[in-house]
């Protein structure tokens, strides 16, 4: 095992104070001081030896250090052999960190790099996140001490079935980049415990780095190039689509890195899903081109929703349910919609499969709703739903446009576009 340099520096702040018994106060200010290059791997010593879906490896490689002294780093996330996760990430010297080039992650946050803090205990909230953290020195007097980071962290989408990951991170004098990681994760009652533990720590060859940041590079370029494909009208679209696809093969052939081909070929995968979607989200329904199934239901705040009233009007019908993960990822999305056409002939509303009233306000309440739900099972069968989530807009006249199932990075393009072409007419 090669463990090299300590990878953050500490400096530490004492204030002595004078008395019969002396004492002695330590302030530790940590950061993260990486090198490109370099490249950390954890593993669980049980590989394979059970089919539990779980975090069993983490390896991160450093890109390269940014003008704000932040680090780019490539994390793969291996789950028990049966999928690795490519992402790249932001990583500031004090632990706080974004993610780069994926828009399929959500409520996401680094497991291998804790945020770093010299108090005792902080808490942290943002998109979505809420961590609280814990720093346990072994020896108070001993700055250099072994130290452990705890965090308990939930996403909204954790609030709303009770769900939690911790993560404890064990630092040792002589290695101060996490040592081993301990992570659980809590769903639905079940808990699932990853322990890793540091087993690389080398650096890749010069020409190793070079190869891999220039096909992160093309990479970037290319998602650049299928996210800008929603904003297109239809026929560029459609041209657009054969253009990226053919790109796609010639990309994926020329990928020079061979350390971490199969990953990057991950990350082109996944953008040539984004194509895919540009395509397939919208569904063939029955109901396009006729007129919507009338409905009026009273919510649980005692408003009256008739679709009769809303003549003159586009609106959207996002239909869900609580036990519907892909359904609570939307809502976000849909709050922007609403957002976005706060001040136009646009209404909003949740139809919600089979949850009891209270479900229905503690997930509004907890995913910070911006239009509300109404119990709506019987609706389902009248507008043909045969997934969730499905989103059905309806012209001013009361005909069904467009009928969208599912969820996706380009689904609030989408929604957006049907609506303005809407709004238009």
């Amino acid at each position: 095992m090669n463990f090299r340099a300590p990878l953050f520096t500490i400096t530490a702040l004492c204030l002595f104070i004078s008395s019969s018994l002396s004492a002695q106060t330590n302030t530790i200010i940590p950061s993260y001081n990486l090198t490109p290059g370099q490249i950390f791997t954890w593993q669980t010593n049980d590989v394979g030896k059970d089919k539990t879906y779980r975090l069993t490896a983490i390896t991160a490689i450093v890109l390269k250090t940014n003008p704000d002294n932040s680090y780019d780093l490539l994390i793969l996330h291996d789950f028990n052999k049966l999928r690795t996760n490519p992402d790249t990430i932001n990583l500031a010297p004090t632990g706080k960190a974004k993610i780069l080039n994926n828009p399929f992650r959500f409520s996401w946050y680094p497991i291998a790099f804790p945020e770093l803090r010299s108090t005792p205990k902080w808490q942290t909230i943002a998109d979505g996140i809420t961590k609280n953290f814990t720093l346990t020195t072994l020896n108070s007097a001993d700055i250099s001490a072994n130290r452990i980071i705890k965090a308990d962290i939930q996403t909204n989408r954790d609030k709303l079935y009770n769900n939690k990951s911790t993560i404890q991170w064990h630092f040792n004098p002589h290695l101060t980049i996490p040592q081993s990681i301990n992570y659980t994760k809590t769903n639905y009652g079940a808990e699932i415990t990853s322990k890793l533990s540091l087993i690389q720590n080398a650096t890749l060859t010069p020409e190793q780095l070079k190869a891999l940041n220039t096909d992160l590079e093309q990479f970037s370029h290319y998602l650049n190039e299928v996210n800008n494909l929603i904003n297109l009208t239809d026929q560029k679209q459609t041209d657009e689509i054969k253009r990226l696809e053919t790109k796609f093969d010639t990309l994926a052939a020329n990928i020079q890195s061979s350390k971490f081909h199969n990953n990057i070929l991950d990350l082109y995968k996944r953008a040539k899903g984004i194509v895919k979607d540009c395509t397939d989200l919208g569904k063939d329904s029955p109901l396009v081109g006729k007129p919507a199934p009338t409905f009026s239901f009273q919510s649980h705040q005692g408003t009256t929703y008739n679709l009769q009233d809303y003549k003159g009007k586009v609106v959207l019908l996002d239909f869900w349910f609580k036990r519907c993960g892909w359904c609570i990822v939307a809502m976000p999305t849909i709050n922007d919609i609403v957002n976005q056409f706060k001040n136009k002939d646009v209404i909003v509303l949740g139809m919600n499969k089979g949850d009891s009233v209270k479900d229905i306000i503690r997930t509004e309440e907890i995913m910070n709703a911006q239009y509300e739900s109404i119990q709506a099972q019987t609706l389902a069968q009248s507008y043909s739903i045969e997934g969730y989530p499905t989103f059905v807009i309806i012209d001013k006249q009361g005909i069904v446009q467009h009928v969208f199932v599912g969820f996706s990075p380009v689904l609030r393009m989408q929604l957006k576009n049907s609506i303005d072409q809407l709004l238009e007419k």
